[in-house]
């Protein structure tokens, strides 16, 4: 799991809506924003919405592979940027191992 040090809260997700870039990948949409933190780090927040993944336990399983994906991956970012993934409907029957890939693609294209 992610640290919670690295994760986006629902306030940074708000900050989000001002001014963001937007990038697909098959199984989640990313949504990208630089913001000046004290702390100079890069926030992440998974989303998975019930459109997507009708009982919580899917969900939460969902967002666990994110978080485990992203945090097996050695993120290069710039320091203060916001991210937050969307789970697409298609994400709910995926493997883990296609998951962190289409992640890995989304981090590549910021």
């Amino acid at each position: 799991m992610l640290p919670k040090s690295k994760r986006a809260t629902s306030s940074h997700i708000d900050e989000l809506a001002k001014g963001k870039k937007t990038l697909s990948g098959a199984f989640f949409t990313m949504s990208v924003r630089f913001v000046k933190n004290p702390l100079e780090i890069s926030r992440f927040a998974v989303i998975v919405s019930k459109k997507v993944a009708k009982t919580a336990v899917s969900r939460n399983k969902l967002r666990r592979q994110a978080y485990s994906a992203l945090e097996n991956k050695d993120i290069s970012l710039p320091a203060g940027m916001t991210c937050a993934l969307y789970a697409k409907k298609e994400a709910e029957r995926a493997q883990y191992a296609d998951l962190s890939r289409d992640i890995s693609e989304l981090i590549l294209k910021i």
